[in-house]
């Protein structure tokens, strides 16, 4: 079934309380509804309230969550019926899910109950997931609109336009916040931006010489990692916008990139993967897997990559 004919039913199987949904104080249209599907039976883990705030679980995008997920005995929980489709991850942070529909409507809703906190029309649709850092959500929607929201109480406190063309699932480190304008519009502008994060101050923005779609990778390290449709990563100074180096990912890159450490991982577009260092560029491993890699996943030692094909591969040191 094609994502975009999904039934926006949203489900997190969590242990809680029950408690009556809020009413949305921001955006349009009445409030989705919250059907609680379990009493009171449990209490959180250490696990289950730690933050997973942005796409890919962090601003290294090395999909290391903070677990444990459900093993035995699984429950759904509850459910909430968005007002449109939901194409992108949620995020969790202070007890919060924070969740973007394609009607443009961001969610905030109870970890525990599914109640609803507020909502916010973000200007148009949302299919990339927002971030949230220093009490601030940040969310992209068609059209180049770039907000960012009181994660507690849900009104805008700043807004930017970046262009046409939907906004890639922004970073957050430090007092910065990176976002990529142009995806889905072949026409439009593919540019990388940094905000200031505090008041959407423009600090520096970044095409590829090709002027090709870039998608953010990484953040760390003082650099900013970011792939783009000409099949190159580029490696641009997180403080300047300045070129730092230029890695050829030998064919369209199969996702972005994850950093652990001072290595980057990348899938690239020859059926392989790669271990770059994050700081010159130059390569340190190609491993070559049965299928084109995807998105990649960083646990200790081992790199974990799922192929079209349907493999999953797990590459590690050692013996």
């Amino acid at each position: 079934m094609r994502r975009s004919h999904l039934v926006s039913i949203l489900s997190f199987v969590l242990a809680g309380c029950v408690a009556p949904p809020v009413p949305a104080s921001h955006g349009s249209g009445g409030p989705p509804s919250v059907v609680p599907l379990a009493s009171a039976a449990n209490t959180f883990g250490t696990g289950l309230v730690a933050d997973v705030p942005t796409y890919r679980g962090n601003a290294a995008r090395n999909g290391m969550m903070p677990g444990p997920g459900p093993i035995a005995d699984a429950h759904l929980r509850w459910k909430l019926t968005a007002d449109g489709p939901i194409r992108s991850t949620p995020v969790v942070a202070a007890g919060v899910v924070y969740v973007a529909a394609g009607s443009g409507s961001l969610y905030a809703l109870d970890l525990a109950t599914g109640a609803q906190r507020w909502a916010f029309g973000a200007g148009g649709a949302v299919t990339r997931s927002p971030a949230v850092d220093g009490g601030l959500v940040y969310v992209g929607a068609a059209g180049g609109t770039f907000s960012a929201v009181d994660a507690a109480s849900g009104p805008r406190r700043w807004q930017k336009a970046l262009g046409p063309g939907q906004i890639a699932s922004p970073a957050v480190v430090d007092d910065l916040v990176v976002a990529a304008s142009g995806l889905d519009d072949s026409t439009a502008p593919h540019i990388l931006f940094a905000l200031g994060a505090a008041r959407g101050d423009e600090r520096w923005r970044f095409s590829a010489p090709s002027g090709r779609l870039l998608v953010i990778g990484a953040l760390g390290d003082g650099l900013v990692f970011a792939a783009s449709g000409d099949h190159n990563l580029y490696a641009v100074d997180a403080g300047t916008g300045v070129l730092k180096w230029t890695f050829d990912g030998h064919g369209p890159l199969g996702s972005v990139d994850a950093l652990a450490g001072e290595v980057l991982y990348v899938s690239g577009g020859d059926r392989a993967v790669y271990a770059v260092d994050a700081h010159t560029g130059v390569q340190i491993w190609r491993k070559t897997v049965t299928g084109q890699p995807g998105a990649i996943a960083v646990v200790r030692d081992r790199v974990y990559i799922g192929t079209d094909l349907g493999r999953v591969v797990a590459i590690g040191g050692g013996h």
